[in-house]
């Protein structure tokens, strides 16, 4: 549920930059975290090292074992079935990446991505009104998973369990 099929770090500085340029981020702060980004995605940092995203200190060697990880092509490889859920108004992971998934599931029809256009990355329903944006209120306000993800989810696992 919410995942790139793509490799994060790339996700990241993308999102970043839709960030700064929708005014969601001040564009001095946008520009400073994708420098870090860019310098993590490329290596250019020692895995002993720390750097600071969001005011928080974050391991090099935690997103060095993320270069370069592209979950659509892992999990594609994988001998079981997957299931993957993208949100239509997923400001963390675009709703491009539906047909990501799709691509790389192409050739496994054991695996199965949907796509759902009203929820947003926690998968509640987004007040947004862009694809790929949510809303402050979004994260803010109580909600639940709507009951027909949660039998989609269900039916899906019972459909593909053992017998």
């Amino acid at each position: 549920m919410g995942t790139p099929a793509g490799e994060l770090l790339t996700v990241l500085i993308r999102r970043t930059k839709d960030g700064a340029a929708q005014r969601a981020m001040p564009a001095q702060q946008a520009s400073a975290i994708v420098a870090v980004f860019e310098k993590l995605r490329d290596g250019g940092y020692a895995s002993g090292e720390t750097v600071d995203l969001f005011g928080q200190k974050s391991a090099v060697s935690y997103w060095n074992g993320l270069r370069n990880f592209q979950p659509g092509s892992a999990i594609a490889k994988l001998k079981i079935p997957a299931l993957v859920l993208v949100g239509g108004h997923d400001s963390e992971v675009p709703p491009d990446d539906f047909e990501e998934w799709q691509r790389a599931f192409a050739e496994n029809e054991n695996d199965t991505v949907k796509f759902y256009q009203a929820l947003f990355h926690l998968f509640m329903p987004s007040s947004a009104t862009q694809k790929g944006q949510d809303s402050q209120d979004d994260w803010s306000r109580p909600a639940h998973v709507p009951a027909n993800v949660i039998t989609e989810i269900s039916s899906w696992l019972l459909s593909h369990s053992a017998k």
